[in-house]
């Protein structure tokens, strides 16, 4: 009787163990997966906003919507990206992302300017 018990015990220990990897993997992957598209939805939309001569960068906010602050940075007009509870990393990642790019993006033209070549010339120097 004891022996069942004893094995019961470890079988359920083990059920426990392998839901509670099962959880942690599955939290890992979703993790990476919003971290990437968030990345590419960032660097996609800076680079249209830069097309589109949209110069701006985000700050993370607890505003539920997106608006100028009023206050520019250089060139840089800078905006609230709304953070909400649900969607802090994503939109912590999404701005990083989208503030890097069009920071380069920028930064690209600069010297391309700067060495004499037409700005939407991308055969560099």
């Amino acid at each position: 009787m004891k022996k069942s018990k004893a094995l019961l015990l470890v079988m359920v220990f083990l059920l426990l163990l392998f839901a509670t990897g099962k959880l942690w993997w599955d939290n890992h992957i979703l993790k990476g997966e919003v971290y990437t598209m968030s990345v590419y939805a960032g660097t996609i939309q800076a680079s249209v906003d830069y097309d589109c001569n949209i110069l701006r960068i985000y700050t993370l906010n607890s505003d539920e919507d997106r608006r100028f602050t009023g206050v520019t940075e250089g060139p840089f007009e800078i905006w609230n990206w709304p953070s909400l509870k649900g969607s802090r990393y994503s939109s912590s990642v999404y701005v990083e992302a989208y503030n890097r790019k069009i920071k380069k993006l920028y930064q690209e033209e600069i010297q391309k300017n700067e060495m004499g070549l037409d700005p939407g010339d991308n055969r560099g120097g």
